[in-house]
């Protein structure tokens, strides 16, 4: 199989974070993904993301989102956009995803398993 990077873009770094990490923990041999940000003056981790990532094992802390630039799209197969509406001349899938802002913990649980469905998908897809 010939590797592909996954490039995920949220505003903040958050969701981009938490899709890369889960990308990573499944494994895959030569699929690997990193995070991106837009905004430069949202690029602090939610905290209550690491939390609950930690409740499954998985530390979101090991994955640095970097500020968006075409340098990072240079290194990517794909762009996965968060909400950002990015466009890119690479296979680009563009979900949706809100902000954990003023969220319930509940509801967090709730976006943080969709977005698990969605990379099990795209994991599928790229075998």
């Amino acid at each position: 199989m010939t590797k592909k990077t996954l490039l995920f873009i949220s505003t903040g770094g958050t969701n981009s974070a938490c899709a890369a990490l889960l990308v990573r923990a499944a494994g895959i041999e030569n699929i690997e993904a990193f995070a991106a940000y837009t905004d430069k003056r949202m690029h602090e981790v939610d905290k209550t993301m690491v939390t609950l990532l930690a409740e499954d094992g998985l530390n979101l802390e090991e994955v640095t989102p970097l500020y968006y630039g075409e340098d990072l799209l240079r290194e990517a197969t794909h762009v996965i956009n968060l909400g950002t509406g990015i466009t890119a001349d690479l296979p680009t899938f563009n979900w949706e995803t809100e902000s954990t802002d003023g969220r319930s913990i509940p509801s967090i649980r709730e976006s943080l398993e969709k977005l698990r469905w969605e990379i099990k998908k795209l994991l599928d897809t790229l075998r």
